[in-house]
């Protein structure tokens, strides 16, 4: 049984993390599904109390978007059943997958990520050894053997790392991009600290390690406010000398070029180029020339879908919004990449859906963190990575959506007394 929580979540984490030709084909998630509704079904892991939890979220799911399409939006077909294909391919797998592993799931997703991370680093030695080359070869090798799937000419991935030379001295480990692998390092780190009652064990460090070698600014805040959670959480006071040590580290922070610099360089850059319309045309044409997508940072990505959809965003638009046409840019929305994930969410499933999965992650840190405050921190996490990177719609990150109903003392206790 180990072996097979093993080799699922290990599928779970590559199927999930948009970097590989797992991600690109609808079958691959389908087969995927089933196999673990079947093997549950068989192992006798599925109660009824899973039918009455995926049931009671389907028809909520269900309701919001067809009211939402019916009477606020009043789009094409195209975007219901966009978001009906969203319950069953993305949403479905996170609960799937949840009620397979129950108790289990947090413990495997730590052990399985920590070794693709050691892994991730040993590529990462040879990449900054002077092996970029080498893995380059390697990702084209196997992209030439696997089915077909797009990426640009510079991205190689063979599943267990990717390797991109815009990103020559970053790890990116197994996922699209060096932010993304630090995001997830960070959530897996929170998870390590819940179940280890916050202790900097061998597995902490080699998470650590992980996270430093994405060189992220995502990743890097995220961290950093992982930190403070656990200091509080081990009994650190907040007193005149712990104010003037976080001055002194904010102060250090603002002359690190990666950190402040480059967040203030953002906003401006960001802000000046949505405002240039001759600019904006320009890139339009540059990148539809090259059949590139054209990529916003972070203030970009939020500015430029909150100019095309306004008031729309408290319920949101559909999760095939990227369909659309931009009336105030001109652009298609699929021609453009946007590296916001809060305000992606927000066009998928409105502010409304959005506080809803906060809401959820609350519920799941409140099992394992003992006061609000550090719970507001484990937010604050979430709130960091999902404002830096599009991941936020991922099952890897949707599948906390489900982990309060399986997770902790008084769950483990049912789990017991079922079998």
């Amino acid at each position: 049984m180990k072996k097979i929580y093993y080799i699922y979540t290990l599928f779970f984490l590559l199927i999930t993390a948009k970097s590989n030709f797992l991600n690109n084909y609808d079958v691959v998630w389908g087969v995927f599904i089933a196999s673990l509704i079947l093997l549950g079904i068989y192992n006798l892991r599925f109660y009824k109390r899973d039918l009455i939890i995926i049931g009671t979220f389907s028809l909520i799911y269900l309701g919001f978007v067809f009211s939402r399409h019916l009477v606020i939006n009043n789009f094409p077909k195209e975007f219901l059943i966009s978001d009906i294909f969203f319950l069953f391919k993305y949403l479905m797998l996170s609960f799937v997958y949840c009620a397979y592993m129950k108790e289990e799931l947090m413990n495997y997703l730590i052990k399985v990520f920590t070794h693709l991370a050691i892994l991730s680093l040993g590529f990462y030695v040879i990449q900054l050894a002077g092996g970029a080359g080498l893995l380059a070869n390697i990702g084209r090798t196997v992209q030439g053997i696997l089915p077909y799937y797009e990426h640009p000419a510079e991205y190689t991935n063979f599943l267990l790392y990717t390797f991109d030379y815009l990103h020559q001295y970053r790890n990116s480990g197994f996922a699209w991009e060096p932010g993304v692998f630090g995001s997830f390092a960070v959530i897996i780190l929170m998870l390590h600290f819940f179940k280890n009652d916050f202790q900097y064990d061998r597995t902490a460090w080699i998470l650590t390690f992980a996270i430093l070698t994405t060189i992220s600014t995502t990743a890097y805040l995220a961290f950093m406010v992982l930190l403070f959670m656990f200091y509080r959480v081990r009994g650190g006071k907040v007193n005149a000398a712990f104010v003037l040590i976080l001055i002194l580290a904010m102060t250090g922070a603002a002359y690190i070029p990666f950190m402040s610099e480059k967040i203030k360089e953002t906003y401006e850059q960001d802000m000046a180029f949505l405002k240039d319309q001759d600019e904006f045309a320009f890139a339009v044409e540059y990148y539809d020339e090259y059949d590139d997508y054209m990529r916003l940072n972070r203030f970009a990505s939020m500015a430029f879908i909150i100019d095309n959809f306004g008031n729309k965003l408290w319920v949101g638009v559909s999760n095939g919004y990227s369909k659309m046409t931009s009336e105030k840019y001109g652009v298609d929305l699929e021609r453009v990449y946007l590296s916001n994930g809060l305000i992606d969410f927000c066009a998928k499933f409105g502010l409304v859906g959005l506080v809803f999965v906060f809401f959820r992650y609350a519920k799941t840190l409140r099992i394992y963190l003992p006061t609000s405050e550090t719970v507001f921190y484990g937010l604050m996490v979430f709130f960091v990575v999902h404002f830096g990177e599009t991941i936020i719609a991922l099952p890897f990150c949707l599948i906390f959506i489900f982990t309060a109903d399986y997770l902790g003392k008084e769950e483990t206790k049912i789990l017991e007394n079922a079998a």
